[in-house]
């Protein structure tokens, strides 16, 4: 008899030092949905904003968009302070997942979907990020396997 799949919640993150997009996804049916943007300025009230989406979600694994080198070094060093951060807090397995352009295959998605009238207002940069984390989710959910 074959072993049922577990099945996992994850919670994404694309890091940005202005945004951070955040998605979540199953890894049963291999989807995710973006959830919202937090702002990382004010740190004690990001804290408390991730607290509640653990709370809410309760997810197995996280996920940390890892710009390419390429991309600005403060962003991936800041990217990799907030994945210790992560891990540290929650104690939750964390992967730091190579992302390659995910903003800009977010924005031209939001974009074609209000070009096709999907989508009625313009496109904010919030819902980039949350699109990203998206994608970053559905990278890693795709690549791994689901025992």
């Amino acid at each position: 008899m074959t072993p049922k799949p577990r099945e996992l919640t994850v919670l994404a993150f694309d890091f940005g030092t202005r945004r951070i997009g955040v998605a979540t996804g199953n890894s049963l049916t291999r989807s995710a949905q973006p959830l919202m943007t937090l702002e990382p300025g004010d740190e004690p009230r990001l804290w408390l904003q991730l607290d509640r989406l653990i709370e809410e979600w309760q997810p197995d694994q996280l996920l940390v968009g890892l710009p390419d080198k390429d991309q600005s070094g403060i962003t991936q060093q800041g990217a990799k302070r907030f994945a210790s951060a992560l891990k540290s807090r929650y104690s939750l397995p964390l992967d730091l997942v190579a992302e390659h352009l995910t903003s800009f295959a977010a924005e031209a998605e939001l974009k074609n979907s209000r070009r096709e009238g999907h989508k009625a207002r313009r496109v904010r940069r919030g819902e980039v990020d949350a699109v990203a984390a998206r994608l970053i989710a559905e990278q890693w959910l795709n690549a791994t396997p689901n025992e």
